[in-house]
């Protein structure tokens, strides 16, 4: 156990202090947090490697508005020890979400880019993210459906139609687009105070069903051993 984490640590000391001074105020980058759980697997320092595992599902949380633009440079390096790891199959979800999301294109040499392309996925985590793609932009339909629904209580109440640019911009990202849609000004937008009351809860049920449905497709289901 000492010679492993002698070598451990002689193998990390040149990244602990020359940054030991920022990791004090701020958790390692990750590509630093990378070399760490590298390293420790291949010393097989548990400890280290599950202190690294933990740091690295802070950088991916399982809600996509928290996670660092900073971050979202290694999204696809992430999903990558997603599938190495089963301690980070956590952050499968989010890393997911934001690939299905967003067209990560960088032109070669982009200083402010240093992950991986999406090319450099496996064909069959290609497939996963394409069928995920069609089943985010098939979830508009759902909340197109709650927003149109007729008032039964006030006959002033005119609902307006779901913006068509609200729908393509957020086309492959249903999650902030909900987001967008609930903290409108729902009164001037023809909404009576019910409407409103009611199409919010909906939709906060239809966001939750399409974050499960992502969890769904990316991660593999759980086998008994």
């Amino acid at each position: 156990m000492r010679q492993c984490e002698s070598c451990f640590k002689n193998f990390v000391r040149p990244i602990e202090i020359s940054h030991l001074s920022a990791y004090m105020y701020e958790p390692p980058p990750f590509p630093v947090l990378r070399q760490i759980l590298v390293a420790a697997n291949f010393y097989k320092c548990h400890l280290y490697a599950k202190q690294a595992q933990r740091a690295i599902l802070v950088l991916f949380p399982d809600e996509p508005n928290k996670v660092a633009l900073y971050n979202l440079s290694f999204i696809v390096e992430a999903t990558k020890l997603g599938r190495i790891h089963t301690g980070l199959q956590g952050l499968l979800r989010c890393t997911f979400y934001h690939l299905a999301r967003k067209t990560f294109k960088r032109e070669a040499g982009d200083p402010d880019y240093d992950g991986e392309r999406l090319e450099s996925l496996p064909g069959s985590e290609l497939v996963i993210l394409l069928e995920l793609q069609r089943q985010l932009a098939s979830s508009w339909d759902g909340i197109s459906t709650i927003l149109q629904a007729n008032c039964a209580c006030n006959p002033k109440c005119s609902r307006q139609p779901l913006s068509a640019t609200t729908r393509n911009i957020y086309l492959f990202d249903p999650i902030h687009g909900i987001n967008k849609v609930i903290k409108q000004d729902w009164i001037s937008n023809g909404f009576c105070v019910f409407c409103m009351n009611d199409a919010t809860s909906k939709l906060k049920k239809e966001r939750t069903k399409i974050w499960d449905n992502v969890q769904t497709l990316v991660t593999p289901p759980r086998t008994e051993s």
